[in-house]
């Protein structure tokens, strides 16, 4: 995914490339219109303009489909998934040097809530690597909703 804005200073658009949740339903011109840089903070690729790239392997781990007795909350999947995420933010000119990927795993876990509410909660980790500061690093993130 890519976006960009240009034009006068006092209506430029920011973009972020980064952020561990879900982009928003729909089609917007937000901040958060594109990101998917798994462990990295959602302001911690900005700019005028963005781009991001993320390959994800998905697998079912689980099918459960059950409850707890008469409590209504079920867990219907358990399911994981390996992904490696790259993306960069900028205002003046890309600099490829300092972009920023992130690789890891993730554990979802797909429930329905009160009979009729589908939720999923998901968990990971990932090696993120920051071009701007040429540091790696490992850390956790937790989201509830699918990143696709």
């Amino acid at each position: 995914a890519a976006a960009g804005s240009w034009g006068d200073d006092a209506a430029a658009q920011l973009f972020s490339a980064s952020g561990n949740g879900p982009v928003t339903a729909g089609f917007g011109f937000g901040l958060d219109a594109i990101g998917l840089l798994r462990g990295f903070d959602e302001d911690a690729v900005v700019g005028t303009c963005a781009a991001v790239v993320n390959i994800d392997y998905r697998l079912p781990l689980w099918r459960v489909g059950r409850g707890i007795g008469t409590i209504p909350v079920f867990l219907r999947t358990v399911h994981g998934a390996v992904f490696f995420d790259a993306g960069q933010g900028w205002t003046d000119s890309l600099r490829w040097s300092d972009g920023r990927t992130s690789f890891g795993g993730e554990i979802s876990v797909d429930t329905v809530v009160g009979f009729g509410l589908a939720v999923t909660f998901t968990g990971g980790a990932a090696i993120r690597y920051d071009g701007t500061s040429d540091r790696s690093s490992v850390v956790a993130f937790a989201r509830v909703g699918r990143a696709f």
